[in-house]
């Protein structure tokens, strides 16, 4: 008798090259598949109608989710746990929402997030992104990236990874592409977003491959108060332009500090600081709560 779990093991064994030749040889660029109830990435639009995923093509990303059906999860399992007894209104912020893989996690596990914000400058992922919300009103969808002013920036692209996207390019391996993208201040968007959800406590999560110092050391540290709790992802590589300083001032704001790879360790902002003291384009998520 043929064993079921062999016969999954196969086929995840197979999806790497079977996505490889459609993408290829048939022009495939994305995936859709409906998530049963229960699952990771179930969720309901406003009619109470099941949203399908829509999923990229790509080395990465997409591979992961199908086979694991789930993303990341040990994030959006933090993000429950700090929130778990708050009772009060959420709104999410997703900087670098790719095409919502988080945030779908998190709106399908915590009920009191009344409001989301998504930032996604890539044209196609953002394409996803629409679909991957469809018909869901509380959530603000913006094709655009966040910085220190308005303008119009370079934008680099990983083409096995598409969640390696920066707009710094020494995030991209040899091999990459670029594209101009709008970007629009941080602390306006930001003001923006605090000033349309008063009394809420914000759920802020930034994976800019090398930006997010820069984008969290551009809002109002006002705001940072009414955060409880925060990812960083924070890489190692040169010319990222930021101020030590401020970003010490953004750390200090949150009472309890870990890093993902070590997360039952403590560490102070000094610590983040030194950990960033290096160009070797290794990289890890900072877990920031109060």
């Amino acid at each position: 008798m043929i064993n079921k779990n062999d016969i999954l093991k196969a086929f995840e064994g197979s999806i790497a090259l079977n996505l490889k030749i459609m993408e290829e040889h048939y022009n495939l660029r994305s995936l859709v598949v409906e998530p049963p109830s229960g699952s990771p990435f179930f969720l309901l639009n406003d009619l109470s109608e099941s949203i399908s995923l829509h999923l990229p093509v790509d080395r990465v990303i997409g591979r992961s989710a199908l086979i694991n059906k789930s993303w990341d999860i040990g994030k959006q399992k933090f993000i429950s746990e700090v929130t778990r007894l708050n009772k009060t209104p959420l709104t999410l912020i997703d900087i670098g929402a790719n095409v919502g893989l988080f945030s779908r996690q998190c709106l399908s596990s915590i009920c009191n997030i009344e409001s989301a914000y998504l930032f996604e400058p890539h044209p196609f992922n953002y394409d996803l992104l629409m679909k991957n919300f469809s018909g869901m009103k509380k959530i603000s969808l913006n094709n655009f990236a966040l910085g220190p002013a308005s303008g119009i920036l370079n934008f680099y692209l990983d083409g096995e990874n598409a969640g390696n996207y920066s707009l710094n390019k020494n995030a991209m391996p040899l091999n990459f592409k670029e594209i101009s993208v709008p970007v629009l201040s941080a602390n306006e968007q930001i003001n923006i977003i605090f000033n349309s959800n008063p009394g809420n406590k914000f759920i802020y999560k930034s994976d800019t491959q090398g930006y997010d110092e820069l984008i969290s050391t551009s809002i109002s540290l006002d705001f940072w108060d009414c955060v409880c709790c925060a990812i960083f992802e924070l890489w190692r590589i040169r010319d990222k332009n930021y101020s030590q300083d401020d970003f010490i001032k953004v750390l200090d704001k949150f009472k309890y500090k870990a890093f993902e790879k070590n997360p039952t360790k403590q560490v102070s902002a000094n610590d983040v600081i030194q950990y960033l003291d290096s160009e070797d384009k290794r990289y890890d998520d900072l877990l920031l709560w109060n």
